[in-house]
């Protein structure tokens, strides 16, 4: 099967038609028509991103709900301004704001550029949601909108943006 359009690396289409079986095109133009006028490789980093990380994490969730067990679900969408921001937020961005311990990652380049006080805003929202989870194992608090369990009907996740929003079914990038 041929990439669409001009969909580049190679090795991304080909990794995407391997996990996708038969049906690679069709998810990448679902993926595409979600993001409109996104280049080729960003909606391949889209297909990707979901199979490495949203998937296997959403069906943990999936289970641990089934089996009647508290779950809070989020998603971390701060962008880094690396590359002009086409990165979105990379794995791994979210653990300075969770710590709210930004000298301790004074090197890292995907912090660079931040705006401090929306940074320093929503590191503060984030710290505090974990505090709260470990205290009380609830990670509600007064700085945060309503954050209810995650469970099969709702799908509740917190979005952790420069706006912090509670959210119900996922959608792909």
């Amino acid at each position: 099967m041929n990439p669409p359009r001009s969909a580049k690396p190679p090795g991304a289409w080909a990794l995407c038609c391997a996990k996708w079986d038969g049906c690679a095109a069709d998810a990448y133009a679902a993926y595409e028509a979600a993001r409109p006028g996104a280049q080729p490789v960003d909606v391949l980093v889209d297909l990707t991103t979901d199979e490495a990380f949203r998937k296997p994490t959403l069906a943990f969730a999936e289970a641990r709900a089934a089996q009647g067990r508290p779950v809070w679900a989020y998603e971390f969408d701060f962008p880094t301004p690396a590359y002009d921001g086409r990165l979105g937020a990379p794995h791994c961005l979210d653990l300075p704001f969770v710590f709210d311990n930004f000298s301790a990652w004074s090197h890292a380049p995907f912090l660079a550029g931040m705006d401090a006080r929306t940074r320093d805003g929503l590191a503060k929202t984030m710290h505090q949601s974990w505090i709260s989870f470990i205290r009380t194992g609830d990670p509600n608090h007064p700085a945060i909108p309503r954050w209810d369990r995650y469970d099969q009907r709702s799908r509740t996740t917190m979005r952790f943006d420069s706006v912090t929003t509670a959210v119900s079914h996922l959608t792909p990038h």
